[in-house]
């Protein structure tokens, strides 16, 4: 598609609502939405479906919700594989750079694009995940208010993250990650590495803002900066479920307070990870954790 597409729900470049695959699919043409499930190739997925080796080229940009460069909304058992975006992509929540939430598989996807949301669960290649993301790219910016991320805004419960890897500078207010801004308990984010600048508010981390699952063989070379406190240089803040395994940081952590090498405020269990990198603070820091 090269023509403007202009519409209210389920808005995309080639299928607005599809039950069937699609592959080898280019979208370079501007898409308008006014309401949920926007994006450049299709608005909503649902089914034993791929979507392969598709490309968004152009801006998506809805004032609503469910908003993606590929899919704007992917349900179980949909499958987006060898997919990249270029394009900026602008929403309200649910936002990103491949889908907006996704309940599938996301696997060797590249996000190029600026996403910019205006509230919350932002990514690079996912807004909000509850199923398998894995061998993804983030190399745009990423900006939001809640829930950012350079893979994804959320990773939801029994969701998982592997080999993936942001380049991306992220920005937000609160629980904002270089690869997954609030991650669900019993969600698995491994072999992942950061190397974007994240900066914010409130709860950021290099690989994790807010983080109740598990974390694995993952590392951040980015700057953690912000205005307020609870930074780290793995996770901004660790809940009782949550556990750091066998993973470093080597970014600077610049803040106010409560700031850690590797967590800002842990309640967690952290076992053969470390630091190198240097920690800033005003009151309460650590080179491990702020609070443990």
């Amino acid at each position: 598609n090269e023509n403007t597409i202009d519409g209210k729900k389920y808005v995309a470049g080639v299928s607005g609502y599809t039950k069937g695959s699609l592959q080898n699919c280019v979208n370079s043409g501007l898409i308008i939405g006014t309401d949920q499930s926007v994006g450049g190739i299709a608005g909503y997925a649902t089914g034993a479906i791929t979507l392969s080796n598709c490309h968004n080229k152009n801006e998506v940009n809805s004032s609503n919700s469910y908003v993606g460069g590929i899919v704007g909304t992917s349900s179980d058992n949909v499958v987006v594989s060898d997919c990249t975006n270029g394009g900026l992509i602008i929403g309200d929540s649910y936002v990103a750079g491949i889908v907006g939430y996704s309940k599938g598989m996301i696997q060797n996807c590249f996000n190029f694009g600026t996403v910019d949301a205006f509230n919350q669960s932002v990514g690079g290649i996912s807004g909000y995940s509850f199923g398998a993301i894995t061998q993804c790219q983030n190399e745009g910016m990423i900006g939001g208010s809640l829930f950012v991320g350079g893979i994804a805004g959320v990773s939801g419960k029994n969701s998982r993250v592997d080999q993936c890897t942001n380049k991306g500078n992220i920005t937000g207010e609160r629980s904002i990650g270089g690869i997954v801004g609030t991650q669900s308990e019993n969600a698995f984010l491994t072999n992942s590495k950061n190397l974007g600048n994240v900066d914010g508010k409130k709860t950021l981390g290099g690989i994790v803002g807010a983080q109740s699952g598990m974390v694995s063989q993952c590392h951040n070379e980015g700057q953690i900066s912000g205005s307020e406190q609870i930074f780290g240089g793995i996770s901004g803040s660790t809940m009782e479920t949550a556990r750091i395994e066998k993973s470093d940081n080597s970014g600077r952590i610049i803040g106010r307070s409560n700031n850690g090498g590797l967590v800002g405020s842990n309640r967690g269990t952290i076992i053969q990870s470390y630091n190198t990198g240097i920690v800033n603070g005003n009151m309460t820091f650590g080179g491990i954790a702020a609070w443990n």
